[in-house]
């Protein structure tokens, strides 16, 4: 999806309605050369888990090129939680596993 953000031809892929992106962290300066190039499109950043399935969370598209490294929100049939190494709930602002 970079590489066609980067593409200078003349073709503008108008038909293109949704983006799914997943598997790694996105830099907002790509995140914004996608939107730029296909500003019809609604995009969003997924993240998952190998072991529970390919898709935990989601960041809307609205939040696609305003935040940065945020994985979203969870999946409405998911209960998500931030854990601590003792497997406890983290309090807000402390670092933790996505559980």
């Amino acid at each position: 999806m970079h590489q066609l953000a980067l593409d200078k031809s003349s073709y503008t892929l108008q038909q293109l309605r949704l983006v799914a992106l997943m598997g790694e962290y996105l830099h907002l300066t790509v995140a914004q050369r996608i939107q730029a190039r296909f500003p019809h499109t609604a995009c969003y950043m997924n993240y998952g888990q190998t072991e529970a399935s390919p898709r935990i969370t989601f960041l809307p598209a609205a939040y696609f090129t305003v935040k940065e490294g945020c994985i979203g929100l969870p999946l409405p049939s998911l209960d998500v939680c931030i854990a601590g190494a003792d497997g406890e709930n983290v309090r807000d602002g402390e670092v933790g596993e996505l559980w």
